[in-house]
């Protein structure tokens, strides 16, 4: 439960779709928080954008993963869709680099859902806090409008 005295900050929905239980990702490391807490989002289009003013710590070569830090320390993983590594960066781009300071609700960059879906890849994409250890969470699970949903918000333990 939340302590009422600390201040809590605000995680807003990096796509657009329906957020669902991590524990429901059809990727077992994921759904069993193998990599850290979160929440999952199935997306309805293919933008990506900044869930909070953060630094890129890493753009995954393949354009298909981002790892962002915040001021506070708070790290979080977004893996769009599931397995997407093997297609080596193909229906995916990325509209920043390493290092690159952004803010909450900019994009970071697109996928290709209709794409990924003929495939056969599973789409949901997680959202995983990797040092939320630290952290006490608070997710929202509703329809999400990508930069203007809150889905979370959080605590420093």
């Amino acid at each position: 439960m939340f302590n009422l005295f600390k201040k809590t900050k605000k995680i807003f929905s990096p796509m657009s779709g329906k957020t669902i239980p991590i524990e429901k990702v059809e990727d077992e490391v994921f759904a069993q928080k193998m990599l850290g807490t979160g929440i999952a989002i199935v997306p309805s289009e293919g933008k990506l954008c900044a869930p909070f003013d953060a630094e890129v710590v890493q753009v995954f070569e393949t354009r298909h993963s981002y790892t962002l830090r915040a001021s506070d320390g708070l790290e979080v993983l977004i893996h769009i869709g599931i397995n997407t590594v093997e297609l080596a960066g193909e229906g995916f781009e990325s509209y920043v680099k390493e290092g690159q300071k952004v803010n909450s609700g900019e994009i970071l960059g697109k996928v290709d859902l209709v794409f990924l879906k003929k495939k056969g890849y599973c789409v949901h994409t997680p959202i995983v806090f990797v040092n939320g250890d630290n952290f006490e969470f608070d997710f929202k699970y509703l329809d999400t409008k990508i930069g203007q949903t809150l889905v979370a918000t959080y605590y420093r333990k």
